[in-house]
């Protein structure tokens, strides 16, 4: 329980609220599937023909995550013709930016509301450069 809660709060950024299906996940997981996992989150790379993609999408990081993280953004809002880039700021910890949909229900729900029914988007983002 100990490791589940430290990797919640400082790798994963979850809520508390979330701790016994995080428990459980980690029960799950076996030693090969979690190798594979941040094997494959390492060789990640731009899928050849994203460029092409013409679908708006929205992009959003947060602030006070890490660089790799926020450059990941940038790199994939510059990759589709149609993307809008943003940041998220509301805690200092990025680990709770990166999730924020689960920090901020309010938030995620108005900006997806709001980027779904093409309106403008609430405050609380700030253009990802």
């Amino acid at each position: 329980d100990m490791y589940v809660r430290f990797n919640m709060r400082y790798g994963n950024g979850l809520p508390e609220q979330y701790f016994s299906d995080a428990r459980e996940d980690t029960r799950r997981m076996t030693a090969a599937s979690f190798a594979h996992m941040i094997l494959e989150n390492q060789r990640f790379r731009m899928p050849a023909g994203l460029g092409h993609v013409q679908v708006p999408s929205l992009v959003v990081a947060g602030q006070h995550e890490l660089a790799i993280m926020r450059q990941s953004a940038r790199d994939l809002a510059a990759t589709l013709p149609a993307a809008k880039g943003y940041l998220v700021s509301f805690s200092k910890r990025g680990v709770e930016e990166h999730a924020w949909n689960l920090h901020r229900p309010e938030l995620f729900n108005a900006v997806t509301r709001a980027w779904l029914t093409d309106q403008p988007l609430p405050s609380g983002l700030l253009p990802l450069k």
